[in-house]
């Protein structure tokens, strides 16, 4: 498992391609990133 923590920028940044290629026009985030509350435990 990773124990970096991604910001929501970061997120995008390496969603945003892997959606547009397969025609997702929307992505959502969900859970504890979401919510800001994510750690690395």
């Amino acid at each position: 498992m990773c124990d970096k923590i991604y910001t929501i920028d970061e997120i995008r940044a390496i969603a945003s391609p892997i959606a547009k290629a397969h025609g997702v026009a929307a992505p959502y985030l969900f859970g504890s990133y979401a919510r800001g509350d994510a750690a690395s435990e």
